[in-house]
């Protein structure tokens, strides 16, 4: 996840978002619409909204937020014109029971509460929709082979190069079961290009995979890793995560508030480790062992508690949220 950063583009954006946002409400007026959503805003987005609202009563607003999101509990830069569109200086002032904010996940809005006690009475949740994959039949560790997958673009920002690095150091140790790392995804920051080892496939580096290569590759993999820093992905969902729960594979993941919410509220799911070691030695007792029971219940779990999650059912809650 790369987080948006304000510059001299959001200065001179500041009249068009002006004049969208009050064009938008306009149209709602007429129409007899009562409740406008934006699905994506920028500091000079939601600053136009903010002014504009008096100007129209009648109308509700509601606001998702989702990576400029993270940026508020960053030091902002001193560089002035960033400075001033920090999204923090848009998201706190100004609020009123015309405008709330639905964030996408219960750990965000609660996060969010913690470092801004004020907003809360503006805050509602629901967990990111995802529409899932239909179960198909797996075999884990077929052929004494398991098959250790990473979603999404790689960044250094998610961990993409310790994935590199736990690759090598799984396959130098002596175990009874070997490993195949796959990147399902494609490589954005060039450096890691220079950490690419032959011990991980990756089929497509330097493009998007096709949806039919995406299937193919995710159906075949029988974990998801994920090296997100514990500090990363407060404020922001992880979209790849729920690529896991779409395909049903069990995960192993750096510990932090996101992830801990879901192992908490869907049960055995996978592996949730306190750093880098723990989760080699997961990997390492996984090849050695092939926990075959507990990676049938851990798929069973996903696939069960997944649908409180659903888009069916986050429905209802999206209905009460507005």
């Amino acid at each position: 996840m790369e987080i948006p950063k304000p510059g001299t583009g959001d200065l001179l954006r500041f009249p068009t978002e002006l004049r969208s946002a009050n064009d938008i409400f306009n149209r709602a007026v007429k129409s007899g619409c009562t409740n406008v959503i934006f699905t994506s805003v920028t500091s000079p987005g939601l600053l136009s909204i903010k002014l504009l609202l008096k100007k129209f009563p009648s109308v509700k607003c509601t606001v998702i937020p989702h990576g400029i999101l993270e940026s508020v509990i960053n030091r902002p830069s001193v560089v002035p014109w960033e400075f001033i569109f920090w999204f923090r200086f848009a998201l706190v002032p100004l609020n009123t029971d015309q405008l709330s904010y639905l964030l996408l996940g219960d750990p965000i809005k609660k996060r969010l509460c913690e470092a801004i006690p004020s907003m809360q009475r503006y805050l509602k949740a629901i967990t990111l929709p995802t529409f899932y994959k239909d179960p198909q039949q797996h075999i884990p560790f077929e052929s004494g082979l398991t098959r250790i997958g990473i979603f999404g673009v790689a960044r250094y920002a998610k961990g993409f190069d310790l994935f590199f690095k736990i690759a090598g150091e799984v396959t130098a140790c002596k175990t009874r079961g070997a490993a195949e790392f796959i990147l399902i995804g494609h490589i954005i920051d060039e450096g890691l290009k220079q950490e690419v080892t032959s011990l991980v496939k990756i089929p497509s580096p330097d493009k998007p995979l096709s949806r039919d290569e995406f299937d193919e590759y995710a159906r075949n993999i029988d974990y998801s890793i994920y090296f997100y820093k514990p500090t990363s992905y407060q404020l922001t969902a992880s979209g790849a995560l729920f690529d896991a729960f779409s395909y049903a594979k069990p995960i192993i993941a750096l510990r932090n508030p996101f992830f801990e919410y879901f192992f908490e509220e869907m049960g055995d799911i996978g592996y949730l480790c306190e750093n880098y070691d723990e989760m080699k030695a997961v990997l390492i007792g996984i090849l050695n062992d092939k926990p075959v029971q507990r990676y049938q219940q851990q798929v069973a779990n996903i696939i069960a508690e997944r649908d409180k999650f659903s888009v069916e059912n986050l429905g209802a809650v999206f209905k009460s949220v507005l």
